[in-house]
């Protein structure tokens, strides 16, 4: 039986735990931080993996209605027309391919960021479009803080569910 996912991350986090760490030396202090660094991101991954595509579909869909919230909002012409694409072609993606989910996350996130810094250049944002920013923002932050929480960074963390919540 070939070992799965799980368990290969496991023997991984065992090996950098039980032997590598061991014989690095106590004043090697970058070299052990690095070490326990990948212990605990092999620790979120294992966390992570089994939800990748659904976190990143969340994402991409959050930002597809942000982008029709703003697309009317533009000034300019290309740009509009870009994310008027970047949406059309939304409707054809491959949901179950994670690659092709996180191409179009990132194309969308770029046209974004640009539509957001563009339409702000110089003039005050106008307040539909930054309530929706701002809601946007609000529900990705949560979303964000679930998903990183094996990081240990975040103070409130024993009150955020798991991950698997984000998809219930």
């Amino acid at each position: 039986m070939l070992p799965d996912i799980d368990l290969r991350l496991e023997t991984i986090s065992t090996t950098l735990r039980d032997i590598v760490l061991p014989v690095v030396p106590m004043d090697e202090s970058l070299a052990r931080e690095h070490v326990q660094l990948m212990i605990a991101h092999l620790a979120m991954i294992k966390a992570q993996w089994k939800h990748a595509l659904a976190f990143e579909l969340g994402t991409y869909d959050a930002q597809r209605t942000l982008a029709r919230e703003l697309i009317g909002a533009l000034d300019e012409s290309a740009l509009r027309a870009a994310l008027d694409a970047a949406l059309r072609s939304g409707e054809t993606l491959d949901r179950s391919d994670y690659e092709a989910v996180n191409r179009a996350l990132k194309t969308l996130a770029a046209l974004l960021d640009r539509a957001i810094l563009e339409h702000n250049a110089g003039a005050a944002v106008e307040p539909r479009l930054a309530a929706a920013v701002l809601a946007y923002g609000k529900r990705e932050a949560w979303r964000y803080r679930v998903w990183f929480q094996g990081a240990g960074v975040d103070p409130d963390r024993a009150e955020l569910p798991e991950i698997a919540a984000l998809f219930a």
